[in-house]
């Protein structure tokens, strides 16, 4: 299944951005703290994005919205 390119264009810049920020607190630039924001972040962006926007929006075509909610809920996943 190929996604849409914009999907693309958001999914892996988030992902360099987690790597990016993995590897500043490894090097000290950041508290160490902020690997309790990595849960709760999961939780929100993947978990919720995945399961509502991914899962139910793209692949089954379970509902309809608006194009910004679109772009949004594409973020979150």
């Amino acid at each position: 299944m190929r996604l849409n390119p914009h999907v693309w264009k958001i999914i892996i810049p988030q992902h360099l951005m987690l790597i990016c920020g993995i590897i500043l607190i490894a090097m000290g630039y950041v508290s160490a703290w902020n690997l309790l924001l990595i849960p709760l972040g999961y939780l929100v962006f993947g978990y919720l994005g995945f399961t509502i926007f991914m899962h139910r929006y793209w692949c089954h075509k379970s509902f309809d919205t608006y194009k910004i909610i679109e772009y949004i809920g594409t973020y979150l996943a």
